[in-house]
């Protein structure tokens, strides 16, 4: 990256930037303004993003709290022929103020303006409450929340249709596998009774993913939610270090219940094995695709363009009990 001090000359700089790569006609579909508390989250969500840059052309406003002294970094990041401006703006604690007057006229008017927040939504934040009013989505990941049942209260009581979780759309191939898996309301009531579930998810420690069950806990309310155990207190969660997946990912789900019912989901890299048996009959196993939080366009087209599920804030409101 290019470092500038005058922010005057970013686009000039980008314009060069191209085209040294041949890249003469630049468009971007979005903006998107990203901000991280920290270097580590700064890094993780860069991981996050890196499989965006190559599938939407986008002018990309980074934004890293990093307690030094305010200073722009400009990238012209080109992967398989997509442009993308990358502008990285470095701030420390108490430049926060500064930054909704840095980012604004940063932006490509006309075009949506989404942002990706490292951080937790519902807490007061310096700069948030200024961006908020001009940004069409707000994503977030909420591995960095620190108390789940407060935060799920806060957003309950939002109920904003411009959130977007990036832990719930990273859970719909597991919510897919069970709803395509057990799809009658007669499996559900007899999984009402089960006496045992077990979800294991991988509890890697990672740079930037302070907690790594959230995935897992997502997962438990929405079970809550559709099953309804006349057992509240038979989920199980377990975390367990392994190379199958990215730390925070489910590895597997156990359901075991009367008269030989049993129900495992096993991950095998981005797809899950299934096997279902109830009383009065067996499915065969099925391979079934899970994808993964980084497997690209149709991962980031569910975060930016698609609508809100009911049973977000359904599985919102069994956490917040």
């Amino acid at each position: 990256m290019t470092v500038i001090t005058d922010p005057s000359k970013i686009e000039k700089e980008l314009e060069k930037q191209f085209s040294e790569k041949g890249i003469v006609n630049r468009y971007a579909l979005f903006n998107l303004i990203v901000y991280a508390s920290n270097k580590d989250r700064a890094e993780y969500i860069k991981g996050l993003l890196s499989k965006l840059t190559d599938k939407f052309p986008a002018r990309i406003v980074f934004i890293i709290i990093n307690g030094n002294q305010a200073r722009f970094e400009v990238h012209a990041d080109v992967k398989n022929k997509v442009p993308c401006d990358w502008i990285e703006i470095s701030l420390s604690e108490g430049e926060q103020e500064k930054a909704p007057f840095l980012i604004l006229p940063l932006l490509i008017p006309d075009i949506p303006i989404f942002a990706l927040w490292g951080e937790d939504p519902t807490i007061e934040n310096k700069i948030l409450p200024t961006i908020y009013p001009y940004i069409n989505r707000l994503v977030f990941d909420s591995v960095c929340v620190h108390n789940i049942k407060n935060f799920a209260k806060r957003l309950l009581e939002k109920h904003d249709s411009k959130i977007r979780d990036v832990n719930w759309t990273a859970l719909s191939g597991w919510r897919n596998v069970f709803t395509r898996t057990i799809d009658t309301k007669e499996e559900l009531g007899a999984l009402a009774n089960s006496t045992s579930v077990e979800i294991k998810y991988n509890d890697q420690v990672a740079a930037g993913l302070p907690h790594p069950e959230i995935q897992a806990l997502y997962f438990k309310a929405w079970l809550e939610s559709k099953i309804h155990f006349k057992n509240s207190n038979i989920i199980k969660l377990s975390g367990q270090k392994s190379p199958i997946g990215r730390a925070g990912d489910i590895l597997s789900v156990m359901i075991d219940g009367p008269n030989g019912t049993h129900i495992h989901f096993d991950r095998k890299d981005l797809n899950c094995i299934t096997h279902v048996e109830f009383e009065s009959f067996c499915q065969m196993p099925q391979n079934m695709p899970l994808g993964s939080i980084q497997r690209g366009f149709r991962f980031w087209r569910e975060i930016f363009f698609e609508g809100i599920s009911p049973d977000y804030f359904q599985m919102l409101s069994r956490l917040s009990q």
